[in-house]
């Protein structure tokens, strides 16, 4: 398994000390020498290589699987920046697990972020669409 550190060039991850990638679908970020943050992007898809949650949800994993297993008690927002990406933010333990589904038209999850309360809100998604009243 390959690993790396990377820089922080981003903005958003500047809040972090560092981070590294482990392989080519996992991101794990630190601050203070602690993990407050867990990335899970499906960036291979042809690959059966994907970290997951406890609960067995990975990057590939459908919006149903979801909410089997997650429940239908989360936080919808939705976000424009070159695709409408849709996120579902779950309140799990001590965490927040936010599941990504890019395009209204797709139903499979494409990155799953896990951070601690304290990292809260993560978002990094675009400009987030407001439901009209």
């Amino acid at each position: 398994m390959n690993y790396s550190e990377s820089k922080l060039d981003d903005p958003i991850e500047k809040r972090y000390d560092s981070y590294y990638h482990v392989g080519t679908w996992l991101q794990i970020y630190f601050l203070n020498d602690e993990c407050v943050r867990l990335r899970m992007i499906d960036i291979d898809e042809g690959s059966s290589e994907h970290a997951r949650t406890t609960m067995g949800i990975h990057p590939g994993s459908t919006y149903s699987q979801m909410v089997e297993l997650y429940g239908d008690s989360y936080e919808m927002h939705s976000y424009s920046e070159r695709i409408i990406y849709t996120i579902y933010r779950y309140s799990v333990d001590d965490c927040i697990y936010e599941f990504g589904i890019p395009d209204e038209n797709s139903d499979t999850i494409y990155n799953i972020d896990i951070y601690l309360l304290s990292q809260a809100p993560i978002y990094e998604y675009g400009e987030e669409i407001l439901e009209a009243n």
